[in-house]
């Protein structure tokens, strides 16, 4: 599946990974928060970052999120595969392309 990992300090980059729970867990080092972005993307990150003083990463929606994320598509209780307009968009956003 097509995601979007943008790391601290780094820009965004357009991966093809494996949909797997763990991976994701794997990528953003702990267990995964999911926060909704729109009805088709949400952003996965570390559920604990904070606490352990993650490097910040990027604002959104007035919160500072921390350490690696993951952009990823949804598809309700899903996740999915980004189109890859969305996942250009994204990563250009962030510094990518």
């Amino acid at each position: 599946m097509r995601i979007v990992l943008k790391e601290p300090s780094m820009p965004a980059r357009v991966m093809v990974v494996p949909n797997e729970l763990k991976l994701f867990q794997t990528l953003v080092g702990g267990h995964i928060e999911v926060v909704q972005v729109t009805e088709h993307i949400a952003i996965l990150c570390n559920e604990e970052g904070k606490l352990f003083r993650l490097d910040p990463n990027l604002e959104y929606n007035g919160d500072r999120l921390v350490g690696t994320v993951l952009f990823v598509g949804t598809k309700g209780d899903e996740f999915v595969s980004l189109s890859e307009t969305d996942a250009k968009l994204l990563a250009g956003m962030y510094g990518g392309f």
